[in-house]
């Protein structure tokens, strides 16, 4: 827009970046899954239909991740190199379903988790 801020548009063909009123727009990654944003450091976060992560800021290309994962995606950080995710977890008894939460290092890949079971959401800053 024209105070700066940009305009971010998923398909089934991809993530598009547009530039308004320009219309500039750069085609970023296909076969996009899961979309965050955090504005304050202009970071992309998504995942492609793998579970990669990649990490996108306007202008420059796309970073793929060490960290692959099932999960879903809940903030990114206000710096952009954390991810905070659950995911899922095995149980002895599959009618009753858990997850566990923790937060990605983007650049490294390297996962922490936060809980173990019966998490639902895991909110950074």
């Amino acid at each position: 827009l024209s105070d700066g801020r940009l305009v971010i548009r998923v398909d089934d063909g991809g993530l598009e970046i547009l530039r308004p009123p320009d219309a500039d727009r750069q085609r970023i990654q296909n076969n996009v899954g899961q979309v965050l944003v955090q504005p304050h450091s202009r970071t992309i976060v998504t995942t492609d239909r793998d579970g990669a992560l990649w990490s996108l800021t306007p202008g420059s290309p796309a970073l793929r991740s060490p960290a692959v994962l099932r999960a879903s995606l809940h903030s990114i950080s206000s710096d952009g190199e954390w991810v905070s995710f659950t995911e899922p977890i095995e149980r002895p008894f599959p009618e009753v379903s858990s997850a566990r939460a923790g937060v990605v290092h983007l650049p490294t890949g390297k996962i922490t988790y936060a809980c173990e079971r019966d998490c639902e959401w895991l909110a950074i800053r």
